[in-house]
C-alpha cells in the first residue's frame, strides 16, 4: 500500500484495492479481502506510513497534490469520486488563475478537461461545482458578478499548495 501511495498519491482507497488485486492476479475483491485491505490502510495511516483522510491516501498530512490528466485511462477507470478534493481545488484555482476570471460553467468544463474527463456529465459537473462553492466559502475564490476570480494572495505558488 505504501508503494502505491508513493507513486499515485493522492489515491482513493478503492483504487488501492484495485491495484492490489491486479498485482496479485485476483479478479474480484470479496468481502474478506476488502475488510483486510481497509484494516491495512487504517494501520498504515496509524503507523504514519502515509496519511489517510476521508477515503484518500496521501504521502503526508499536508495533502499536497498535482493536477493529473486521466484521459489515457479507460473510461471505466475515470471516476470523479476517485479524484481527491485537493486536486480538484488545485485545478479550479489554476484554471481561474490562467483565465484571470471566467464564468462558473466555463471553469467547470475547463477543470474537467484538465483532469482528463472529456465530457461534462451532470455528476462530474456537480462535484466540481461543489468544490467551487467550497473555495468560495473559504474565500480562495471570489465571485465578481457572474465571473470567478482568485482572491488576492492566491497566486501560482499558493495555488499549487491549495
Amino acid at each position: 500500500i505504501k508503494q502505491i501511495v508513493e507513486v499515485e498519491a493522492p489515491v482513493h482507497e478503492s483504487e488501492v484495492t484495485r491495484r492490489l488485486m491486479d498485482g496479485y492476479g485476483v479478479s474480484r475483491a470479496g468481502n474478506r479481502i476488502v475488510i483486510n485491505i481497509q484494516g491495512a490502510i487504517r494501520k498504515g495511516g496509524a503507523d504514519k506510513l502515509f496519511h489517510y483522510h476521508q477515503q484518500f491516501l496521501y504521502l503526508d498530512h499536508q495533502k499536497l497534490s498535482q493536477i493529473r490528466n486521466r484521459s489515457a485511462f479507460a473510461s471505466a477507470d475515470r471516476n470523479i469520486e476517485y479524484v481527491a478534493p485537493e486536486e480538484i481545488d488545485m485545478a479550479v484555482l489554476e484554471i481561474v488563475r490562467l483565465g484571470f476570471s471566467m464564468p462558473r460553467s466555463i471553469a467547470i468544463s475547463e477543470v474537467l478537461s484538465a483532469l482528463g474527463f472529456g465530457r461534462s456529465t451532470e455528476k462530474n459537473s456537480a462535484v466540481v461545482n461543489h468544490r467551487i462553492d467550497s473555495l468560495l466559502s473559504r474565500q480562495q475564490l471570489l465571485l465578481d458578478g457572474e465571473k470567478l476570480t482568485l482572491s488576492t494572495g492566491h497566486g501560482s505558488d499558493e495555488t499549487r499548495q491549495a
